[in-house]
């Protein structure tokens, strides 16, 4: 199952994990306050293209992040490249503005931890711009819940938002790969839940993409989760 084979590969190799911190002394960029009115001082560009990825041509405003947002992007490249070495990249959408603040229509995006991730379609469908029309029938459940389990296991996660109506298929998914009942209620906050804890909830618009945010870097007092 690919869960445990994914688990087995993250245990043996921890060159790949370390690749995606950063020693505080090594940060370019500093997250300041929270998602929704912060600010990114000196963020960092993500490349336009590198192994597994791929972003928008020719736009480069939204595209800035911390120093580990940008390393948990390109590790989560090298990840799907290693399982799925003949995937379409996965294409990354918004995160931040250089300096942060607004970036509309988002109201987050502001502080460098939040990134807009394409959900997979069937067909293996390379995209140079996000498929705003995508069906839960085009939805690659496997190889976007693979990025999403990827992300997880990283225990970077704040929050992953989706819409309420893509849940229930990768819940389903997610117990077929392995994942257990006490797992799958910690990381899901499914529409009838009565407890309001979860890493994977609803957001409004997220039918062909989802949005990641990723905690407060280590020891950065400055930045609020």
């Amino acid at each position: 199952m690919l869960f445990f084979t994914l688990v087995s590969v993250e245990q043996a190799e921890t060159k790949s994990r370390s690749s995606w911190e950063v020693e505080r002394g090594a940060r370019k960029a500093i997250s300041i306050g929270k998602p929704n009115s912060g600010r990114l001082h000196k963020g960092v560009l993500l490349p336009r293209s590198g192994v597994g990825y791929a972003r928008r041509v020719n736009v480069k405003e939204r595209y800035y992040g911390t120093d580990e947002t940008i390393a948990l992007i390109e590790y989560l490249g090298r990840r799907l490249n290693a399982t799925y070495p003949h995937s379409a990249p996965m294409f990354i959408g918004d995160i931040s503005k250089k300096g942060g603040g607004r970036v509309p229509p988002h109201g987050s995006h502001r502080t460098g931890r939040d990134v807009d991730i394409a959900f997979f379609e069937k067909g293996n469908t390379e995209r140079k711009h996000v498929n705003g029309r995508l069906s839960l029938y085009e939805l690659d459940v496997e190889k976007s819940w693979f990025v999403i389990e990827t992300l997880l296991l990283t225990e970077q996660v704040l929050y992953i938002f989706i819409n309420q109506r893509l849940l229930p298929a990768f819940r389903s998914h997610a117990r077929d790969v392995g994942w257990d009942d006490a797992d799958l209620d910690r990381f899901f906050l499914m529409p009838d839940a009565k407890r309001r804890r979860g890493l994977i909830r609803h957001a409004s618009g997220h039918t062909y993409h989802f949005h990641v945010r990723f905690k407060c870097p280590a020891g950065e007092k400055r930045c609020k989760d």
